[in-house]
């Protein structure tokens, strides 16, 4: 899976940034995959989890919108 080391990557960038707990990264890591699946299809990801993603954009930037 082409996602999955980038995804590590930025995991890797984010917890010294923001020191959270691993349960929290597991949880971003879903989400880091989530993001980058949208961002190689071109496509605009649509969530109501405006902080997690919006903390993903900031090392990554993809299309968002939160309803």
């Amino acid at each position: 899976m082409k996602g999955g080391p980038r995804a590590g990557r930025i995991l890797a960038r984010i917890q010294p940034d923001h020191g959270f707990e691993p349960h929290k990264l597991r949880d971003l890591h879903f989400d880091v995959l989530i993001a980058l699946t949208a961002r190689m299809h071109g496509a605009r990801l649509i969530t109501s989890n405006r902080a997690d993603f919006e903390l993903i954009r900031e090392y990554r930037d993809f299309e968002l919108e939160v309803w």
